[in-house]
């Protein structure tokens, strides 16, 4: 009565969301082995970052929504940790993405 769902719901959203995320996150990983690099010189390949990039960035919405889902009652601890799990994988590779823009930036040109 507190606005809150079931748990029941809450537990289908939260599967529902893991394989959605599974879904991209392998998405995103074969669309790096299997499209084929366009482009010549530096730029090379850059079309299966951009991809993946792609791919990552909408993983990110069902990390959140499991997040979000498992907090509350009815989850026990590991559940609860494990579910976080998508989520830091997305923050380790967007903050290794900033961590090299930053060296790039601060680093001196030899």
């Amino acid at each position: 009565m507190n606005g809150e769902p079931a748990p029941g719901r809450r537990r289908i959203v939260g599967w529902a969301a893991l394989f959605a995320w599974l879904g991209l996150y392998a998405g995103s990983i074969l669309t790096l082995i299997l499209t084929e690099p366009t482009g010549s010189g530096f730029t090379r390949g850059s079309n299966r970052l951009m991809d993946v990039l792609l791919w990552q960035v909408l993983a990110v919405v069902p990390a959140v929504l499991l997040a979000l889902q498992v907090r509350g009652d009815g989850f026990r601890r590991p559940v609860y940790w494990l579910a976080r799990v998508p989520l830091l994988l997305a923050a380790l590779l967007f903050g290794g993405i900033l961590i090299m823009i930053a060296w790039v930036i601060v680093m001196p040109a030899p």
